[in-house]
């Protein structure tokens, strides 16, 4: 943390409607981060924008991909799985009581 309170190669430049923050790290081939406070720009590091596909739920005991409506359970101890698919419930079974 100290390391980031230090650091002097952060840049704050005003921009209509809101800031762009730039910061790069200390060291020689430290990545830039760009975070653009006057739009929802996705931020960019080295210039290059940061990329959200990534699943939803992925660990030894539960995964699922982000919008699929499946996601799979897997028991620590038998090992057995259950898979459950939301996109099978019906309108009736979702806002049961």
């Amino acid at each position: 943390m100290e390391d980031i309170l230090q650091n002097h190669k952060m840049e704050l430049r005003q921009v209509i409607l809101g800031f762009i923050l730039t910061y790069r790290g200390i060291g020689e081939d430290a990545a830039e981060l760009t975070l653009n406070g006057a739009n929802a720009e996705t931020p960019k590091i080295n210039g290059r924008y940061i990329s959200y596909d990534c699943p939803t739920f992925e660990s030894p005991w539960l995964q699922g991909a982000f919008g699929s409506g499946i996601v799979t359970l897997t028991g620590p101890v038998s090992g057995s799985r259950l898979v459950l698919d939301f996109n099978a419930i019906s309108q009736d079974e979702q806002f049961a009581p």
